[in-house]
């Protein structure tokens, strides 16, 4: 049994990350199949990632460079996946507003490439429609961003991530962050709720 922590919390765009630079990284930016900016050079060990879904079903899901639309494996204690969040209408927001969307952080723990996907496969499947990013990517070689996404678009594998589907969120709860650690448990805020899952 699986136990996943979700707190509904009532705080600023980043006020549950302790130490180091946050990135903010929007999921889903004007409707697309896109993580916003797509790649991250900088981050260092300490340092955070902050993805805010913004529109449609989407999920941040860790890969390899090999693997581009597949999850990291289970046994490493690197892997993270948001799981799917739905997001219905964020036209709302004001441009660059990120602020009470669900919220994700992947702490940074080593000064090497990350690379992610969004596992989503319907109606499309993201991934190979170049739903990518990547922390720290190579700028030149073998293994660039742009390598990692004409591999994933030629992959014959569908992208598969798991985690807990989020009802949908709308206008109404914008104010609500959930936040979720690195290690698959929610940080900071009251009124938290366990899963059993």
């Amino acid at each position: 049994m699986r136990i996943s922590i979700v707190s509904f919390a009532m705080l600023p765009f980043g006020a549950a990350l302790a130490a180091g630079t946050n990135y903010p990284i929007l999921v889903g930016n004007d409707s697309t199949l896109s993580f916003s900016p797509s790649t991250m050079n900088g981050p260092r060990v300490g340092d955070t990632i902050s993805f805010a879904f913004v529109s449609g079903n989407h999920s941040v899901t860790q890969s390899t460079f090999a693997s581009p639309c597949t999850r990291l494996a289970d046994t490493q204690a690197s892997a993270f996946d948001s799981g799917f969040f739905s997001i219905q209408n964020a036209s709302w927001l004001p441009p660059g507003a990120n602020t009470g969307m669900p919220t994700v952080f992947f702490k940074v723990t080593a000064d090497t490439p990350f690379w992610f996907h969004c596992a989503q496969t319907s109606p499309q499947d993201h991934c190979q429609a170049g739903m990518l990013f990547a922390v720290n990517a190579p700028e030149s070689g073998n293994e660039t961003f742009g390598a990692f996404s004409e591999a994933a678009k030629a992959s014959n594998a569908s992208a598969k991530g798991h985690g807990v589907s989020v009802p949908s969120l709308t206008q109404n709860s914008a104010a609500r962050t959930i936040t979720i650690g690195a290690a698959g448990l929610l940080l900071g805020g009251a009124g938290v709720i366990a899963l059993l899952l």
